[in-house]
Order: structure tokens, then C-alpha cells, then sequence
């Protein structure tokens, strides 16, 4: 997401400077998007007025409690960790110091080009005039703001992030624990197997530290939840496979309450004919 900020940064009239600890790889792409390259990331973070920090979790720790000691008051520290949890603190010794801290969580990925409808999660914000410039942009472009507490942040990023790649993940591991062929399970698959196997193939091309870091530092109640779910669907399936009727009609009537249920398997099959064009 480090890159994506860059783009769309640059492209909103600011003046960027990027800093990379993959120093090749960071002026190679820099070069390719005509924007500064930094070696040093902390005197460049002293000379900017705004700082984002898009690291893995754990790294960000490190890295705010290092800002705090470096960085002069008046600069805007924006942080955008996929788990608050860990972070928690840097962020608060950073508020009490003076800092301007916005912790944001975008709810899409480096490849989205336009944000109308794309949801961001404003976890802590400042009333810094940096801060409120920026939020109005992703605003103008079309983005939902959501607020949220660190904890309720957490919650809904476990349910919608690590719940999906953790689904995904033990697909992928349940089919290499058989030994079948990839492609001939998708040539043989249907639609509903094959969108299943997209999602997980576009997991596992993500940056694999952000990803040991989405599923570690999750809501571990959120994953016991469905570890317990999973134990109780596959019991009934042994043992009284009828209830499963009584589940789904109930299911259902939870499902509904989706606005966008009705047309949900129109979508669902436009959406793999997209996917396989």
C-alpha cells in the first residue's frame, strides 16, 4: 500500500519523497513513478510535513516509537496497520507527547484505481488541519469514512480480512494435503469453486510478512468463533445431517438482511464471468 499512497499522493498535488528498506527495488519504482527516492527514511521524515508509515504491523511498532524521539511536533504521523491491537501504544505516547497521529485502515488493496464506495476506517484521528485535508480528499473521490474505536476496528478487520484469507489459506492447504492438480480441479470446477479458488490465488500473490502479520495479530474470539463453528457443522454432518436444513433456512433469514441479497447471485456469477474473460 506503500506505493499506492505514493500514486495517489503525488497525484493530489503533494510532493513525495518514498523511502524503501529494499533499496533497489525502491529506486527502480521510483524512477518508474517520478518520485524522490529516500535512503534515509528518518531524514526524510524530519524534512516532510506529513509521514505515512505502511509497514507490517510489528515493524510499524517499531518504527512509531521511533518517529517519537526523531520527529519534530507539527508533523502528521499517518499510520495504516491492518491490526490496531499491537500498535496501540506507540500510537498513545505519541498522542501524549503532541504528535498529530491519524490511524487509518483502507479497506482495499494496492491494485484499486478509483474509491467510490471503497470503505476506510478512521480509527484515531487529530483535529490537524493535515489530517482533515486529507481525509476530504478521499472523501471528494467518492470513499466512506467510517469511525471506529482500536477494538472495533480490530473486530471488523478479523471478520472481513482474516476470516477470508484464513478461509482461503486452508483450502489451499486442504487441496495440497490431497495432491490434486490445480488445473485440472479448476477446469473440472464450477462457478462457485472456481471464485473460491480466485480469491485464494490472489491471496497468496500479497506480500507474505503483511499476511503472517493479518492472521497473528487478529481477534483471536472472532477465530475461536469459527473454529467452533466449523467443529459444529461437522458433526451435525456425521451425525444428523437433517438439521442442516433448519441452519440453512436460518442462515438465510440472516443473510437477507444484506441489501444487496436479492441480486447476490446475479452478481456472484457476473463476477466470475469477469474473472474468466
Amino acid at each position: 500500500m506503500g506505493w499506492w499512497f505514493s500514486k495517489f499522493l503525488k497525484s493530489n498535488g503533494y510532493n513525495v519523497v518514498i523511502s524503501d528498506r529494499n533499496i533497489q527495488a525502491g529506486r527502480t519504482r521510483s524512477k518508474e513513478f517520478d518520485i524522490k527516492f529516500a535512503t534515509d527514511y528518518l531524514a526524510a521524515a524530519r524534512a516532510s510535513d506529513i509521514v505515512v508509515l505502511a509497514t507490517p504491523t510489528k515493524v510499524s511498532n517499531r518504527i512509531l516509537n521511533q518517529l517519537g524521539r526523531e520527529l519534530r511536533k507539527g508533523i502528521l504521523i499517518v499510520e495504516i496497520s491492518s491490526m490496531k491491537a499491537p500498535v496501540r501504544r506507540a500510537i498513545s505516547a505519541l498522542q501524549k507527547k503532541g504528535f498529530s497521529v491519524l490511524s487509518i485502515h483502507p479497506m482495499f488493496g494496492p491494485g484499486t484505481k478509483k474509491l467510490v464506495n471503497r470503505s476506510i476506517l478512521v480509527v484515531s484521528r487529530t483535529h490537524d488541519s493535515k489530517a482533515e485535508q486529507l481525509l476530504s480528499i478521499f472523501r471528494r473521490l467518492g470513499a466512506r469514512m467510517i469511525p471506529c474505536s482500536m477494538d472495533e476496528h480490530d473486530t471488523l478487520a478479523t471478520i472481513v480480512i482474516t476470516l477470508p484469507h484464513l478461509m482461503s489459506i486452508s483450502l489451499i492447504e486442504t487441496l495440497r494435503s490431497l495432491r490434486v492438480d490445480m488445473n485440472e480441479i479448476n477446469m473440472a470446477s464450477g462457478t462457485t469453486f472456481r471464485l473460491h479458488s480466485l480469491v485464494a490465488e490472489a491471496i497468496y500473490q500479497e506480500d507474505h510478512v503483511n499476511e503472517i502479520s493479518i492472521l497473528a495479530d487478529s481477534k483471536t474470539s472472532v477465530l475461536q468463533a469459527f473454529s467452533e463453528q466449523v467443529r459444529i457443522m461437522l458433526n451435525i454432518i456425521r451425525a444428523n445431517p437433517e438439521r442442516l436444513l433448519r441452519i440453512l433456512n436460518t442462515g438465510r433469514s440472516f443473510v437477507e438482511s444484506d441489501r444487496h441479497f436479492a441480486d447476490s447471485y446475479e452478481r456472484f456469477n457476473s463476477a466470475v464471468q469477469a474473472a474468466l474473460s
